[in-house]
């Protein structure tokens, strides 16, 4: 299924870890608007800002997987009240996780660049004043 000009929900819902413990990792109809919804107002922005692929290593994990590697139970990669992924690009991580900084939405942004990933939450109903004003009264 097609949730974008370049992202499926099967890069979204690949799991090496799942198809070794033979654990069916399929998001219901919801969890699929959500994901749909960080597709179109995160990933693809970023691709079309960088115009180079994006490896999806970490995506959609139901609640079977999550407790399979160890996840928190209120991850949002479950997609229970938003999504979130954990993208690679090469060579490129600090500009990406820059360009989500200053210029998409989001409610959870982590770069590591030792680990060569930037990790995005993003929650549906949130915006970025809703966040920013979050983040600057902490």
């Amino acid at each position: 299924m097609k949730l974008t000009e370049n992202f499926t929900l099967q890069e979204m819902i690949h799991s090496n870890t799942a198809i070794a413990k033979g654990i069916v990792n399929m998001p219901n109809e919801q969890q699929i608007n959500f994901i749909r919804e960080l597709c179109i107002n995160v990933l693809q922005p970023i691709r079309e800002e960088f115009g180079v692929p994006i490896r999806i290593s970490s995506g959609f994990r139901s609640p079977r997987l999550n407790v399979a590697i160890g996840g928190s139970t209120s991850s949002q990669h479950c997609a229970l009240r938003g999504a979130a992924a954990d993208i690679q690009m090469d060579e490129m991580n600090a500009e990406i996780f820059n360009y989500i900084k200053d210029e998409l939405i989001f409610d959870n942004l982590f770069g590591s660049l030792v680990m060569g990933k930037t990790q995005i939450g993003f929650t549906c109903h949130f915006t970025r004043e809703i966040i920013v004003n979050k983040f600057l009264k902490q």
